[in-house]
């Protein structure tokens, strides 16, 4: 191998993997909706996360949205370690892995309000060993610019594989076989 695949191998192995999430939305956004997002993980193997990045978007054709509203909101996205949970958890339950939360605020009642970034980004490394992820959207009460089931949340979670242990293995098992 010369060393210039050497360098493209290294530098290609510090890049995190993309997973791929869509998440239509309802006609209400103040109704949560998700989307089950398989990890593709066999037995012996993590995810480690470094966070994710998302945007609003029509579905058919693909155009960006801006999330504009004039009422004072707040949207949520959550992904979940598991699939059990349909309702938004507490930022500090433990299935919790990533939490992204934008606030609007109404400068007068006739105004709009829009946020300048739109493409949203979480960064947060953590690691889970499960087979599914749920991916959670909620608002304090219905943004009407986003509520619609032609419009859809797209974005990644950034990940790297990683060698873990036996899904029936526990930390008492590996000290009792020291």
């Amino acid at each position: 191998m010369t060393e210039a695949e050497k360098q493209f191998n290294e530098i290609m192995g510090s890049i995190p993997a993309p997973l791929q999430f869509n998440i239509t939305m309802d006609a209400d956004s103040s109704n949560e909706v998700y989307a089950d997002i398989d990890t593709g993980l066999d037995d012996g193997q993590a995810l480690l996360i470094y966070g994710m990045e998302y945007v609003f978007e029509t579905i058919d054709p693909t155009v960006p949205l801006v999330p504009f509203d004039t009422q004072n909101d707040t949207m949520t996205l959550q992904v979940h370690r598991n699939d059990d949970s349909l309702l938004l958890l507490n930022f500090t339950d433990d299935d919790v892995l990533l939490h992204h939360q934008i606030t609007m605020t109404n400068a007068t009642p006739a105004s709009y309000q829009f946020i300048g970034e739109t493409v949203f980004k979480c960064a947060k490394r953590t690691i889970t060993m499960s087979p599914t992820l749920r991916a959670l959207f909620r608002s304090t009460s219905d943004v009407t610019g986003l509520s619609a089931v032609t419009n859809q949340i797209s974005g990644y979670i950034y990940y790297d594989k990683i060698p873990a242990p036996s899904a029936g293995v526990t930390k008492i098992g590996q000290l009792a076989n020291l």
